[in-house]
């Protein structure tokens, strides 16, 4: 979803009859037979086997997915750019890219299909964003599904599929209810997660409860969870850019910034990226997560930390995905203790000393910076909000001090509270002994008392030997013999 939304020019297809057009090997046909009957002929019933993979199998998608790899790996030196765009592309059979020129689109298109040609995959489907030139292509009010979401191809924006979510649930409310209406707002991007953080934290109040999936929910919660579900209808107007860029200008300076934060019912981060030219400056979120806290209760400097470490994560896969490793980045929390414990590398508790090793293996300390509360946008995430208020809101654009130069930028000092902070420290505990050696006597001797041992052990084991000729005594014998051998010298 990444890699669409880059490009000024965004492109999907899917492979006509996927699985079908891979063959299996005589060998493993067994394993695919069924029973079929004929109609009107009673007891004709046949084993039958198939020669292709089916859909439904569990091993289905690896199969597609090597056989592409393969295939694509193999193309031709004149091939090979498209070649690894395609492998960066697939999502099972659903072909997701993006390019940056009207040039690129008919190259990528027409490579495409000529390069899986050979493999006997048929790409279809194709759409892509509308061209400037063709008029017609933007008068067309038309939605196409990409990846869970809808994506509007005249005004080349993405918004949620609410086609199963409007539909009328009756019965009482329960947590299973709860947790079916959450599942169908799927959202990858995350633009919609400070709406669905509310019924998660009812969720989790039902736990708290200890409640069985279908028993009845108490009226506090019912009616919380049915305020919620009456403004879901206003999502419907929350669309946001496909492309996180808008200007396209080549001398745009790109860079990555990362907010924190966290309340006491959940932590959240969001990432944006910043396109700053001569013209024009522009931010859009690339991804946002928020999570409910945990169970059991914890301070809200952890849960800041918390949302540190989701933060670094989310960053890092971001930006792996979509090649900016070279470009800028900054980190932004309104915690000033889960920041001193960030760039200060001192012996902390577990529970910090883990969070900061992760964070500081993921970033660079010195990214790092503070910001207060009211301007940081990942607190909206953190707090939870309806639809309605997230409608207006617009928090997907960014704060608006983000497209002001960097000199303009809220610039504070990090000064924490050094009584959470240093709560948070590893005890260490100190003590002395003295010790004093005393020689013993017989340590001198001892080299030959050992030696005279290892004789005695030695000739004992030998007598042993010929247990099968004597009485079983001489084994007796022996540990007997060599016991009141060592004791006799150790005495003297």
């Amino acid at each position: 979803m990444n890699r669409f939304r880059v490009g000024k020019y965004g492109v999907i297809a899917d492979i006509k009859k996927a699985f079908l057009q891979i063959g299996l090997q005589e060998r493993d046909r067994p394993y695919l037979r069924f029973l079929w009957k004929d109609r009107g002929r009673e007891g004709n019933i046949k084993i039958l086997q198939h020669k292709r993979v089916v859909f439904g199998i569990s091993s289905s998608p690896f199969l597609l997915g090597a056989t592409l790899e393969l295939h694509l790996k193999n193309a031709p030196d004149h091939l090979k750019e498209t070649a690894q765009q395609l492998m960066r592309s697939f999502y099972v059979d659903n072909c997701v890219f993006s390019v940056n020129t009207k040039k690129e689109l008919a190259r990528f298109i027409s490579e495409s299909q000529a390069l899986l040609s050979t493999a006997k995959f048929e790409l279809r489907g194709w759409e892509h964003s509308p061209i400037e030139d063709n008029i017609e292509e933007r008068q067309e009010d038309r939605k196409v599904p990409v990846l869970g979401l809808m994506w509007n191809l005249p005004k080349d924006t993405m918004s949620l599929d609410m086609k199963g979510l409007m539909k009328e649930d009756k019965g009482p409310t329960t947590k299973r209810k709860i947790l079916s209406t959450v599942h169908r707002i799927f959202d990858p991007i995350g633009f919609s997660c400070p709406v669905t953080l509310e019924p998660k934290c009812l969720l989790q109040e039902c736990w708290k409860l200890g409640l069985s999936w279908d028993a009845e929910l108490p009226l506090l919660i019912t009616e919380r969870f049915e305020r919620w579900k009456m403004k879901l209808p206003k999502l419907n107007a929350l669309q946001i850019p496909r492309c996180v860029r808008e200007d396209f200008a080549e001398d745009s300076k790109l860079s990555i910034h990362v907010f924190c934060d966290a309340s006491q019912s959940a932590y959240a981060t969001c990432i944006f990226l910043r396109a700053e030219s001569a013209d024009n400056t522009s931010c859009q979120l690339i991804q946002a997560r928020n999570r409910v806290a945990p169970l059991k209760k914890i301070s809200i400097p952890r849960l800041e930390l918390l949302s540190c470490t989701i933060g670094a994560r989310l960053a890092k896969a971001t930006i792996s995905e979509l090649g900016l490793e070279k470009i800028p980045i900054f980190y932004w929390s309104d915690s000033m203790n889960a920041l001193y414990w960030i760039k200060r590398n001192e012996n902390w508790a577990t529970f910090v000393y883990n969070r900061v090793l992760e964070i500081r293996k993921l970033t660079n300390p010195e990214d790092w910076r503070h910001i207060s509360g009211t301007l940081n946008p990942a607190d909206l995430p953190s707090r939870g909000s309806n639809a309605e208020e997230l409608v207006k809101s617009l928090w997907w654009e960014g704060p608006n001090w983000l497209r002001r130069p960097i000199e303009d930028w809220p610039v504070s000092e990090t000064i924490p509270d050094f009584d959470v902070v240093n709560s948070e420290k590893r005890k260490t505990i100190v003590s002395v002994t003295n010790t004093t050696t005393e020689q013993l006597e017989y340590f001198s001797k001892i080299g030959v008392r050992i030696r005279g041992i290892r004789l005695n052990n030695y000739v004992a084991y030998h007598c042993s030997n010929f247990w099968w000729k004597v009485s079983y005594d001489v084994i007796i014998f022996r540990l007997a013999f060599s016991d009141r051998f060592r004791r006799s010298q150790f005495k003297r």
